[in-house]
């Protein structure tokens, strides 16, 4: 795609002119010039022997039609290599200067789109993406493209990339860019390979709104996994000691569980240790309260590996998990795990687990989470975002509601490509990384175009990113 208000093979230059316009306009002229300088467009009016034309370029036409969208007035497409019409109107000067947008945009790294009235190059620098990226829009606003086109293009630079696919649509978009990726869907670690005990329960705290008592006996369980056979012990003998005032069962009935647990390979292996410790408490007949916290804590567990067929998504037997390479993308196909309990639980535990990969490797590694929203609340996220920084970890978060970030988690994001968004509460959030005036453009802006915002910028760019048939 040639740059905007550019010559390409074949191509007119192309622009809008004022077709009509009336006084319902006047209260709206304001707005109207910041939005053009926003976009980096311009209206030039120039008079001759009597005869004047004015002419609106510098962006493409289905943005400036957006940008221009006011009461009082309309606009039409006209070539400005061969003369537009004569304007129906010659639009007023604005109320106030609107000063010119400093742009500077990255100079750096592997090609984005364009932006501005000469078609300036956007880029984003790899060494960008360990800061943490956001792409943000409404459905259909082209935030898919753009992330496969992200996760394309890091590819080629060096990066190990995983694409965690809500949907199953990752695959055409980057066969159409030229990348042929493996997809897989690997059982998600919940125990060991380098994943805490303490970070494991709190996953599944977090997804399975455990409550503390729940929480402690999930603990006592997968601890029997993760240590050796006479620890394993203590750890199911400390359910029965720590949660009630009653003498604990024969040593025998815990080895029994705690020999079921050690074979676990997968999450319904889990929840059968699970049914096993409570047969064995509800024999001794416990206070009402406890039986309460164990039947949850099934129900829960349950969700998840209740079924031999959604249990073996995920693993307590973590090795052989595939190492990150340099130059590959692969596919994390979560769309094939069911249910959104399920789906967002195998998210965060893939995440952790690529996460953990990369920091023992060394291998700088990006991580594309589809409908990241789902799990845009989690502390687990705010963790990772926070530590990956310090590792070789990239995050690039492809989410529709970027209100449900928290605080944190979006603190530590530093570029946001920004598609159209609708909803109110949504640009209200992303004021507070857009000025006012260009959160203002968000509702209008045209598929596949975007405001881009990287420290590396002096300000905000609208621009258009590259089609699929752009090399990076």
């Amino acid at each position: 795609m040639p740059p905007w208000g550019s010559r390409g093979a074949g191509m007119l230059r192309r622009g809008l002119y004022v077709a009509s316009l009336d006084e319902r306009l006047i209260p709206f002229l304001e707005t109207l010039y910041r939005g053009l300088s926003v976009a980096g467009a311009s209206y030039r009016v120039s008079c001759r022997g009597g005869r004047c034309t004015a002419a609106i370029e510098g962006a493409e036409p289905r943005l400036l039609e957006a940008v221009l969208e006011a009461p009082g007035l309309v606009v039409g497409e006209c070539s400005l290599s061969t003369g537009c019409p004569e304007p129906g109107g010659i639009l007023p000067p604005p109320p106030a200067p609107v000063p010119p947008r400093p742009r500077g945009l990255p100079r750096r790294g592997f090609r984005l789109g364009v932006a501005g009235p000469r078609g300036v190059e956007a880029r984003l620098d790899p060494e960008t993406l360990k800061r943490h990226l956001a792409v943000v829009g409404s459905t259909g606003a082209g935030k898919s493209h753009t992330a496969a086109r992200i996760a394309a293009c890091s590819a080629r630079t060096g990066y190990a990339v995983y694409v965690i696919d809500w949907h199953g649509e990752y695959r055409g978009l980057l066969s159409s860019l030229g990348v042929e990726a493996r997809e897989e869907t690997p059982p998600a670690p919940m125990a060991g390979g380098g994943l805490s005990l303490e970070d494991s329960i709190s996953i599944a705290e977090e997804v399975l709104d455990l409550s503390p008592q729940q929480a402690l006996l999930l603990t006592a369980l997968l601890a029997a996994k993760m240590l050796d056979e006479a620890e394993a012990v203590r750890a199911l003998s400390s359910i029965y000691s720590e949660t009630t005032a009653a003498a604990a069962p024969a040593r025998g009935s815990i080895e029994r569980i705690a020999a079921i647990i050690r074979d676990a390979a997968d999450a319904h292996d889990l929840f059968r240790a699970a049914l096993e410790a409570y047969r064995l408490r509800m024999s001794q007949a416990p206070p009402k309260g406890e039986t309460e916290v164990w039947a949850a804590l099934l129900r829960r567990l349950g969700m998840i590996g209740l079924d031999p067929s959604t249990g073996r998504y995920f693993t307590l037997e973590p090795q052989g998990q595939t190492e990150p390479r340099p130059g590959t993308v692969t596919i994390i196909a979560a769309h094939r795990v069911p249910g959104g309990t399920r789906r967002k639980l195998y998210t965060l535990y893939t995440i952790a687990a690529i996460h953990i990969a990369a920091a023992r490797t060394g291998t700088p590694t990006l991580i594309v989470v589809d409908e990241a929203h789902n799990i845009a609340r989690t502390r687990t996220l705010e963790h990772i975002l926070s530590d990956a920084r310090k590792m070789n970890t990239a995050i690039t978060l492809v989410l529709h509601t970027p209100r449900l970030l928290t605080p944190q988690a979006a603190a530590n994001i530093n570029t946001w490509i920004i598609h159209r968004v609708t909803s109110r509460d949504d640009i209200r959030a992303l004021e507070a990384v857009l000025p006012s005036d260009y959160a203002e453009l968000l509702p209008r802006l045209p598929q596949g175009a975007a405001v881009y915002t990287t420290p590396e910028a002096q300000e905000p760019a609208v621009l258009r990113v590259y089609g699929a048939a752009a090399p990076c």
